[in-house]
């Protein structure tokens, strides 16, 4: 009887600690919620301040969902944080840029602590991250990317992507989970 308690005791941690991406994100309300460094979690070349959280405050209301049926949302409300590489003048809250706009259709998938989200555009985070370095131009956005997922003490997740210093930096982004429902898709009317 001993040994069966054991075998339980054993392996109910692993049941009930088996976490999932599934649900509606956001970026953690938080400092260092967005950080770069050279080695993965250290966010020594840059990271987000909480005064960016009233200057990005575009980027920090953006959610994700991830569905039971493997696939992926993103929305960004018409208005996200976009960069010069984008077009823009300068950093700036502005209308999304295709094709990383959240318009596309994107699924996932999860497996072994690593999240690869597909689709033209699909990201989470920056969108300039990808795997091994960081786009200059949106004509060079991917159709995959793959993060390393872990998840914080309070339910964050936390994606890291081998991407910044020419590929060789990380970027990280911090994930709370929400309850506030995504907005619906954008209405088209046919005025003909």
């Amino acid at each position: 009887m001993k040994k069966i308690y054991l075998i339980l005791f054993l392996a109910l941690p692993m049941f009930f600690s088996a976490q999932s991406v599934q649900g509606t994100w956001k970026l953690a309300q938080q400092a260092g919620a967005l950080a770069v460094g050279p080695n993965q979690g250290d966010g020594s070349w840059w990271s987000n301040s909480a005064n960016d959280l009233t200057v990005r405050d575009c980027f920090f209301d953006d959610s994700i969902t991830f569905d039971a049926n493997g696939n992926m949302m993103h929305y960004m409300d018409g208005s996200t944080w976009v960069e010069a590489w984008q077009g823009v003048a300068s950093e700036q809250c502005g209308t999304p840029v295709a094709p990383h706009d959240g318009s596309g259709t994107y699924t996932y998938t999860f497996a072994n602590n690593q999240l690869t989200v597909n689709g033209l555009g699909a990201h989470i985070g920056l969108p300039k991250a990808i795997n091994g370095g960081e786009i200059n131009d949106p004509a060079n956005a991917v159709s995959s990317i793959t993060y390393e997922i872990s998840f914080g003490a309070n339910g964050e997740l936390i994606a890291d992507i081998q991407s910044a210093g020419g590929g060789t930096g990380w970027w990280r982004f911090i994930y709370q989970p929400t309850n506030a429902a995504p907005p619906p898709p954008p209405t088209t009317h046919d005025v003909t």
